[in-house]
C-alpha cells in the first residue's frame, strides 16, 4: 500500500491537473492509505481541468459493486418497493444497473483499461463499465509501472494521428 500512498503524494496531490475519484471501499485499507486517498480527492476537487478524471479502484470488486447497488441490495433486504427480486429482474434494464452502480455511478465508462503484470484477464475489475473499453496488457508489475508504460497503452489504444497527450 506504500506504493499507492507514494504515487498519490507525488503525482496526484501536488498541483493536480486531474480530478481524483476513488472507486472502492476505503475502510478495507490501512488508515494511512485511506487518508492519502481522501486527501487526493479533496485537493483535486476544484482543479482547473474538470473534464479530466483519474479514477482509482482500490479496495474494489466489480461483482460486489453491481450487487451493492440499490436495486439489488433492496432485493436482498426483503424485496424492492415494486415487488419481489424476480419481478425486479424482469423489469431491470442495463441503464438501471449503470445508474445504480455503487462506486462508479455518474462516472464515464473508461476508454482504456490497462492491466499490469502481463495477465490477460479482467480479474473482477470494472466488469460492467469496461464492456466497450480498449484493453492494454502490460508486462510490468504495478509497483514498476512507469509513465512510459502508460503512454504505450494510450498509443496502442488510440487511432493513428490522434493526440494521446490529452493536450
Amino acid at each position: 500500500m506504500r506504493v499507492i500512498e507514494q504515487v498519490v503524494a507525488d503525482k496526484l496531490s501536488r498541483d493536480p491537473t486531474w480530478r481524483v475519484h476513488i472507486a472502492g471501499t476505503l475502510d478495507l485499507l490501512p488508515d494511512s492509505t485511506a487518508r492519502a486517498l481522501k486527501q487526493a480527492v479533496e485537493v483535486s476537487r476544484d482543479c482547473e481541468n474538470r473534464g479530466r478524471m483519474s479514477p482509482l479502484a482500490v479496495g474494489y470488486g466489480g461483482r460486489q459493486e453491481v450487487i451493492d447497488g440499490p436495486p439489488f441490495s433492496a432485493g436482498r433486504a426483503g424485496g424492492s418497493p415494486g415487488g419481489t427480486l424476480e419481478q425486479l429482474a424482469q423489469t431491470l434494464t442495463g441503464e438501471d444497473v449503470a445508474r445504480h452502480l455503487y462506486y462508479t455511478a455518474g462516472q464515464p465508462d473508461p476508454d482504456l483499461l490497462i492491466r499490469t503484470s502481463g495477465e490477460q484477464r479482467l480479474s473482477n475489475f470494472l466488469l460492467w463499465q469496461s464492456a466497450y473499453s480498449e484493453l492494454y496488457f502490460c508486462e510490468a508489475y504495478w509497483p514498476a509501472f512507469r509513465e512510459i508504460d502508460f503512454l504505450r497503452g494510450r498509443c496502442a489504444a488510440s487511432p493513428p494521428g490522434s493526440d494521446v497527450t490529452g493536450g
